[in-house]
């Protein structure tokens, strides 16, 4: 490296030289007051008269003092100069660089004959920004990115950090708490998600997981929610039971067939299509958060007054299955009967009962009846122990 003839500041009136194993040196050390050789070294970093070798993959934090198209160049604590070049690409992760700022460069490479430092800015951004995908990923902190296009199994997210894009995908099965009626909504929006996972090699990318977030979200939202609230839903999925909507942007409601509307009741599968925009009123809320919805005013749930011990006069069978036999209790809810509760008796399809609820599971709106003269009936636990 040639000696540097212009002194940068009276402070330090001091030459370099490089001997021959490459280290900088003070020239004619001793000549300088003790003082000024303290703040030197303190100012430097440095022990005794060698200076610190510089290799590449080192991070050196200097002042800009040019900035041209192509080409910003870095002084360091008045040892030399580090150029780093940068694309048209990268002009804006550079955005708001200034003459006399002090900024980290990463060392990229150290040439000889001449020597010359090679140092890139935008380099160390880049791993500055893959670092917050990985601290998001360990703490399990929430990431914002925009939806940019969408693939046969998902979409691709754009996440903007210090200027520089991560690309990532989200699966279609991870984006929402349902399945997207109208997924191709979802571009050009700005989402929030969790990073499900890091790539494994330079042609991956990051997954995100917006579901987990959203779901997140789903126990502060259901404080709000009251039995008689009416609200408008989309509808995300149908059953032959009934329909699931999606409301308050994170919530399912459940409505039974017989819960809808007669002009959709009579035939849900061709009448109600997903997508569609159907008016509601909370009928119940069970402890876990199930939410269950009615289209009548003056309807109530079986499930305000059905207990344990509850009797049921003359009920149909209205299907038989290989554990047992599905008792109708009303249009809204049907019940198991099984097997070993009726195995020495004749039970078909279309038959009148008389049952008793023997137990029951509000969460899962699941019904276990026997016959009312049972006097000792098989508890559902048994029976499934046994299956």
């Amino acid at each position: 490296m040639e000696e540097k003839q212009e002194i940068k500041n009276e402070q330090f009136p001091m030459d370099w030289e490089k001997d021959d194993k490459k280290i900088y040196r003070f020239k004619e050390k001793n000549r300088l007051p003790k003082t000024v050789q303290s703040e030197i070294d303190r100012y430097l970093g440095i022990n005794g008269t060698n200076l610190v070798s510089i290799k590449e993959g080192d991070t050196i934090s200097g002042e800009i003092i040019q900035i041209n198209k192509k080409q910003i160049i870095v002084d360091f604590k008045y040892k030399d100069y580090i150029y780093c070049n940068f694309t048209m690409d990268e002009i804006k992760m550079l955005d708001g660089l200034k003459i006399g700022q002090m900024v980290d460069v990463l060392i990229v490479e150290v040439k000889e004959n001449p020597y010359v430092l090679i140092g890139s800015i935008t380099e160390l951004i880049r791993e500055k920004t893959h670092k917050f995908i990985e601290e998001s990923y360990k703490n399990n902190t929430v990431v914002c990115g925009k939806v940019e296009s969408m693939t046969p199994s998902g979409f691709i997210v754009n996440i903007q950090k210090n200027g520089v894009d991560v690309k990532c995908f989200m699966p279609n099965t991870l984006a929402d708490v349902n399945k997207l009626s109208q997924p191709e909504n979802l571009i050009g929006q700005n989402i929030e998600a969790f990073v499900e996972s890091l790539k494994v090699d330079d042609r991956g990318l990051e997954v995100l997981n917006r579901k987990r977030y959203l779901l997140s979200l789903i126990p502060e939202k259901l404080k709000n929610i009251k039995i008689g609230q009416i609200h408008s839903g989309i509808v995300t999925g149908i059953i032959e039971s009934g329909i699931f909507i999606q409301f308050e942007s994170i919530l399912t409601a459940f409505l039974h067939k017989s819960m809808l509307n007669k002009q959709f009741s009579d035939d849900i599968k061709t009448k109600v299509l997903p997508g569609m925009i159907i008016d509601f009123i909370i009928l119940d809320v069970t402890r876990y958060g199930r939410i269950f919805a009615t289209q009548y005013a003056d309807m109530k749930s079986i499930w305000t007054t059905l207990r344990k011990g509850q009797e049921f006069k003359n009920v149909e069978v209205e299907a038989m299955k290989d554990f047992g036999a599905i008792i109708k209790l009303n249009d809204e809810q049907s019940a198991l009967l099984s097997k070993d509760n009726f195995y020495k008796r004749n039970i078909n399809i279309g038959d009148k009962i008389d049952c008793v609820v023997i137990q029951l599971d509000s969460e899962k709106r699941n019904v276990f009846v026997s016959y009312s003269d049972d006097t000792n009936p098989v508890l559902p636990e048994t029976f499934f122990k046994k299956r």
